[in-house]
């Protein structure tokens, strides 16, 4: 591992008596980087994020977390990595002052100035137990609290949804901030279009595999987004067997896309049928997830 990679995965699997959640993940994570880590339900996100976590074991390969090996303690290196999973409940009966007075107590970097402001700022009053509050704050309270001890990587697990409009938009821009401040974020979502903006790589898991693991620029300037409408819908590019649909637009049109490998002569493309719109990344879900579909159902046929 270099200085630059806090996580090492090496053909990470794992398997539920014959059913594989993981097979043979190899990736690596940078300091700096906001990682959109996307899929169906039962695609294996929070599976892998557990394992990334310390929550949970693979069945096969190998891994690193801050130069540790997944399996050895990582003894004060905890202090470094913050999981936040929709799932966490604190059982206490105490207020969250005196919870958090205790919690704060196993963390040398706990920043309290820092915890005071972001929970006043979410108006969440520390006078009350963590119990008596709704599930959209619980999950706010949990946040604060893993950003209070400053760690180097967060590992996200499908929050967002509980949580409103601005309460999203606040925590967003704070883990944006914090990857832009040399932070990991690995980030699982089913609201794709949220991370639009925010995230700056794609790992995508379908069926257990991963089948994409790139930049977003980088995914961006390999595909070609066209638009059909009533005018252009017989143009030979529509019948390609590796162009999806991934929208249909407000004036009735639709996108579709598909990879540049797959095109013979871009030059034979005209302006009316090229889409100029920047690719978004749920069409970048989409169109993955469409073409792996595809891919399985020939595969089935041969």
């Amino acid at each position: 591992m270099d200085d630059n990679t806090l996580i090492l995965l090496e053909k990470i699997s794992k398997k539920f008596y014959k059913f594989y959640a993981l097979q043979d993940i190899s990736a690596n994570f940078n300091a700096g980087e906001f990682v959109a880590l996307l899929g169906h339900n039962g695609a294996g996100k929070s599976t892998l994020l557990k394992i990334i976590a310390g929550e949970d074991y693979s069945s096969a390969g190998s891994g690193h977390i801050l130069d540790t090996r997944f399996e050895e303690d990582l003894g004060i290196k905890k202090e470094l990595i913050g999981y936040v999973t929709e799932n966490i409940e604190y059982q206490t009966d105490i207020s969250l002052e005196k919870f958090f007075k205790i919690f704060s107590s196993f963390y040398k970097n706990w920043d309290q100035e820092y915890f005071l402001e972001k929970m006043k700022k979410q108006e969440i009053d520390l006078t009350r137990d963590f119990k008596t509050f709704s599930r959209g704050q619980k999950m706010q309270i949990v946040l604060i609290g893993q950003l209070s001890f400053h760690p180097k990587i967060l590992l996200i697990d499908e929050i967002t949804s509980v949580l409103d409009i601005y309460a999203r938009k606040f925590f967003l821009d704070i883990l944006s901030d914090f990857s832009g401040n040399g932070g990991l974020v690995i980030m699982t979502t089913n609201i794709v279009h949220e991370l639009q903006g925010k995230a700056d790589r794609v790992l995508l898991l379908d069926k257990g595999k991963l089948v994409v693991n790139d930049g977003v620029k980088t995914i961006k300037n390999r595909l070609l987004k066209v638009r059909r409408t009533e005018h252009n819908h017989d143009h030979y590019i529509f019948n390609n067997p590796h162009c999806f649909w991934v929208s249909t637009n407000s004036d009735g049109s639709k996108s579709y896309i598909l990879d540049k490998e797959y095109l013979a002569d871009m030059a034979t493309i005209p302006d009316e049928v090229l889409d100029r719109r920047e690719i978004s990344l749920e069409e970048i879900f989409l169109f993955y997830t469409s073409r792996n579909d595809e891919i399985s159902e020939e595969k089935k046929a041969a």
